[in-house]
């Protein structure tokens, strides 16, 4: 009888903890993993001019010049920046000899002469496509109409003159991206620290 009693309370006991067992089931969840992939932007740009780079001056002559900026496919949206310098483009006081007139894309950002050398600096804020995030292929032309125009007023004499101390006109692309750049000044301040 007592192996009947203990049996019937062993039993008894495993019943309790199969029933407290299944009574306190923890309520459980989890999500699935989120991998983060970083990758490495970047900004290409190119300038290239197809006309040449030595050209004669005849006094009302329009001469062909095509540089023209480009920013590759895939860039990041970017401060885009063209810096034309002037040398030896002046007679008679403030004559030029050769004049132009910036492409239309093109906004003004500052213009200084120093030593009768005149520097302008022209940007554009190239956006970057909203579908793919970064920038599809353009080309900006630096001057309107790829062209320059030659002085009517020059004479032979100012030619002559021109002959020793010829006039020159240089042309530099910059590019910088627009995240952490809210305005064209602080986004020329870094990127002209390039030369």
């Amino acid at each position: 009888m007592k192996k009947k009693i203990t049996i019937t309370i062993i039993c008894a006991v495993l019943s309790c903890v199969c029933l407290i067992g299944t009574t306190f089931a923890w309520l459980t969840d989890k999500t699935g993993t989120v991998t983060n992939t970083f990758t490495v932007g970047n900004v290409d740009i190119d300038l290239t001019e197809t006309t040449g780079t030595t050209y004669k001056m005849v006094p009302g002559a329009e001469i062909s010049k095509d540089p023209t900026v480009s920013v590759a496919t895939g860039s990041e949206a970017c401060w885009l920046f063209v810096k034309i310098v002037e040398t030896n483009n002046t007679f008679g006081g403030d004559k030029k000899f050769v004049s132009y007139t910036k492409g239309s894309a093109w906004t003004l950002h500052s213009t200084s002469t120093v030593d009768g050398v005149t520097t302008s600096i022209y940007y554009i804020k190239v956006d970057a496509n909203p579908s793919t995030g970064t920038v599809d292929a353009v080309n900006y032309p630096v001057l309107d109409g790829n062209k320059v125009t030659v002085n009517s007023a020059a004479t032979a004499t100012d030619l002559a003159a021109a002959e020793t101390n010829k006039p020159t006109l240089a042309f530099t692309a910059y590019a910088i991206q627009q995240s952490g750049f809210n305005n064209v000044a602080d986004a020329w301040n870094e990127v002209s620290t390039l030369g």
